[in-house]
């Protein structure tokens, strides 16, 4: 693709470490798929996530961000679905996904700073 351009797919996982207990959110596990591309530096990826509450319910969104490879990246996701007690849920999250340095060769880690809000019907 040369040496600008540089084609990715991504499997990420985590946990939600700071969300109050009344949140949907609290003590949610996660994993995101996607991929996106990247020119001269500056991304733009896509992809889709799902949370997996203490009991089990599942929360889905789909992502969006953009910025450099490295250091900070702002991103969307946007709620479409999700079951139990969270089905309809509707809202999204605006984040922040700030790079460290990784922890072994051929991966990457980072943190991810975001302000959700949500309505479940």
């Amino acid at each position: 693709m040369g040496k600008e351009r540089l084609r990715l797919n991504f499997e990420g996982f985590g946990v939600v470490v700071n969300a109050p207990p009344e949140s949907p959110f609290h003590r949610a596990s996660y994993q995101l798929i996607g991929g996106g591309h990247a020119v001269n530096g500056a991304t733009k990826n896509t992809g889709f996530i799902v949370w997996t509450r203490l009991n089990g319910e599942k929360i889905y969104g789909t992502l969006e961000s953009s910025g450099p490879m490295k250091g900070e990246r702002k991103g969307t996701i946007t709620f479409v679905g999700g079951d139990g007690s969270c089905k309809g849920i509707q809202g999204g999250i605006e984040y922040t996904l700030i790079g460290v340095h990784p922890a072994a060769k051929g991966t990457a880690q980072s943190i991810v700073k975001a302000k959700a809000h949500w309505k479940i019907p």
